[in-house]
């Protein structure tokens, strides 16, 4: 019997084969997640996340071409937990590069939160307000002149606002929606404000306050957080109250009120990484709070995972 090569090939398999195989692997898998047995599809759901974003595809055709209610259900989790577990590992990388931009950080966070979450939508929401504001400044401006225009763009002409406590809605702390809807928590907004006053050229930056996120302009276009002194805090900015400047006597008699020890981590800026890290906790609480106990797991793994020490040359 003749045994010709197209019978038994002795080539390597080439790319567009394994690809090939893998979609039809990847394929037959999708239609097992509708099984009964929870044992069978935890590990089928197990495998077929660790594909990652590859399957992401597959998955969607699989669900829009479906009629049965359960393994479409499975496969809208199974989309959200790859599109979170994209956002947690981006956010990882986020820490460790150069540059933390604190725009592109809250849109990681509202990528775990909902995998709606399109960054070129965002980034022309934000390049737009920021135009707004541009076009109103001048080179003469001082820093409070500044902040007062700022306010009157983003709080009167488009009327962006404070979403009210408790906050428990995990969409009020996504940054992708707070554009579109032009609300969100304190937290959110503050972090959109400072951002936009960064693309502005204003030294603003995070506070994280007991209960509160505020707002310090600097006197100076940088800082180091570690190194930061009185001198270096020409005011404060509260969002909350639609970008109300105040001093550090007003900081000093919050605490009193909250019966908290006035710390200096209270009165100067902390990190981008910081910042993020307040914002994941405020999504954490949020999904607790409505009884999504799994998400919150979820957020406070990402949270946790940015512990990791940041390289010298930068405290962003």
């Amino acid at each position: 019997m003749e045994t010709g090569s197209h019978l038994y090939p002795t080539d390597e398999p080439n790319f567009v084969t394994i690809q090939l195989f893998m979609m039809q692997s990847v394929d037959a898998l999708i239609q097992l997640l509708d099984d009964p047995d929870e044992g069978v599809f935890s590990h089928i759901e197990s495998v077929l996340r660790g594909y990652g974003t590859a399957v992401l595809p597959q998955l969607s055709a699989a669900q829009d071409g479906s009629r049965d209610k359960l393994l479409k259900h499975r496969i809208s989790n199974l989309l959200k937990r790859i599109y979170q577990g994209e956002a947690s590992q981006l956010l990882q990388d986020w820490v460790i590069s150069d540059h933390r931009n604190l725009l592109k950080g809250a849109h990681l966070v509202s990528q775990i939160a909902a995998q709606d979450a399109d960054y070129d939508k965002l980034s022309d929401r934000f390049n737009r307000l920021t135009r707004d504001v541009w076009i109103e400044f001048n080179e003469n401006l001082t820093a409070l002149e500044k902040v007062r225009v700022l306010n009157y763009i983003l709080f009167d002409v488009h009327g962006f606002s404070v979403t009210q406590p408790p906050f428990h809605a995990p969409e009020e702390h996504c940054i992708h929606r707070t554009l579109k809807r032009k609300s969100g928590s304190p937290v959110v907004l503050s972090i959109l404000y400072a951002s936009l006053a960064s693309k502005l050229g204003m030294p603003v930056h995070t506070i994280s306050l007991p209960g509160q996120f505020i707002l310090a302009y600097m006197d100076g276009e940088s800082f180091i957080p570690t190194k930061t002194k009185s001198t270096d805090v020409l005011f404060y900015i509260n969002v909350f109250h639609k970008g109300t400047v105040f001093s550090a006597r007003e900081i000093k008699k919050y605490l009193r009120k909250m019966n908290v020890k006035p710390d200096p981590s209270h009165f100067y800026p902390g990190s981008n990484i910081q910042a993020i890290q307040q914002l994941l906790r405020s999504l954490e609480f949020s999904f607790e709070t409505t009884g999504r106990q799994d998400e919150a797991m979820l957020v406070k793994n990402a949270r946790e995972n940015m512990l990791i020490p940041v390289p010298s040359g930068g405290m962003s």
